[in-house]
C-alpha cells in the first residue's frame, strides 16, 4: 500500500500504472486529499482534506465482478461499522450512510483485466452549503487525526485484499446485505445517474447477485443499475 501527500484522483492514478503496464494485482494508494475525485457517471467528488481515498488494482481475468460494487460497499460498512464504533446502513447501490447522510461513497472500474475500486470515507471533512444537508463526515473533531487516517487506510486496505482474494463471495452475502439494507421495503425512485426517472415503487428484494427488485405499477422488475432515493419510510408489506 502506498501513501501519497495528494493526487488527482487515486483511481486515475492507479488507472495510468494499468495502462502503462507498471502495476501488479494488489497494489493500493490512498492520500487524503484528492484534488479531482470522481464519482459514478464521471461526476465530481469533494474530496478535501481530512477524509480518505483509496484505491486498490486486482486483477479480474475470467471473473465475474457483477455483484462486486454492491459486495465491496458491505465490506466498508461492516469495516467503518468496526473501526468507530458505529452502526451504518447502505443505499444501494453502494452508499454509506451514517446518521441518514452519506459518509462514504465507492467506484469500481473496469481497465483491461484490471478493476479498480475506490473507496471514499468522510472523516474529518467540512462540506459545501450544497452537499450539507447530504453528507457527514464521522468524526466531528476540528482537528484532523492524520494517524486515525492512516490506520483506517490499513483497515479497509486489509479487508479488501482478504475478502475480495480470488473473488469467491460467501454464499450468504447478500442475507448480511439485505439486513444493512437502508432502503428494503420502502418507496423509493430509481433515475438514470442524469436524474431521468426509470422507475417507482417499492423495493422488495435484492438478487443473489446484488440486482435490486422494485414493485411497479408494471409489476417486479430487476435492475442492475441506477441512481435511487426515498420517497417515504413507508414499509411494504
Amino acid at each position: 500500500m502506498v501513501y501519497t501527500k495528494s493526487t488527482d484522483s487515486t483511481n486515475t492514478a492507479i488507472k495510468e500504472l494499468i495502462i502503462n503496464k507498471k502495476i501488479e494485482t494488489g497494489y493500493s494508494l490512498y492520500t487524503f486529499n484528492q484534488l479531482k475525485g470522481r464519482a459514478r457517471g464521471e461526476r465530481a467528488f469533494e474530496s478535501n482534506d481530512g477524509g480518505l481515498y483509496y484505491s486498490i488494482a486486482l486483477n479480474a481475468k475470467d471473473k465475474d465482478i457483477t455483484s462486486l460494487p454492491v459486495y465491496v460497499s458491505l465490506i466498508i460498512s461492516n469495516a467503518l461499522d468496526d473501526f468507530f464504533s458505529i452502526n451504518t446502513t447502505i443505499k444501494w447501490v453502494n452508499d454509506i450512510i451514517y446518521k441518514s447522510k452519506k459518509c462514504a461513497g465507492i467506484l469500481c472500474e473496469k481497465v483491461y483485466d484490471y478493476v479498480i475500486i475506490g473507496i471514499g470515507v468522510n472523516v474529518f471533512n467540512t462540506f459545501s452549503k450544497e452537499l450539507e444537508n447530504k453528507a457527514i463526515s464521522i468524526k466531528k473533531d476540528k482537528r484532523i487525526d492524520y494517524t486515525l487516517l492512516h490506520r483506517l487506510a490499513e483497515k479497509i486496505d486489509n479487508e479488501l485484499k482478504t475478502k475480495l482474494n480470488g473473488f469467491n463471495f460467501p454464499l450468504n452475502w447478500i442475507e448480511d446485505y439485505k439486513k444493512k439494507s437502508a432502503i428494503l421495503g420502502k418507496q423509493c425512485t430509481l433515475s438514470t445517474l442524469f436524474g431521468e426517472k426509470i422507475a417507482e415503487g417499492a423495493v422488495i428484494n435484492f438478487e443473489t447477485d446484488g440486482k435490486i427488485i422494485i414493485k411497479t405499477p408494471k409489476g417486479l422488475e430487476v435492475f442492475d443499475i441506477g441512481e435511487i432515493s426515498l420517497v417515504s419510510n413507508f414499509l411494504y408489506n
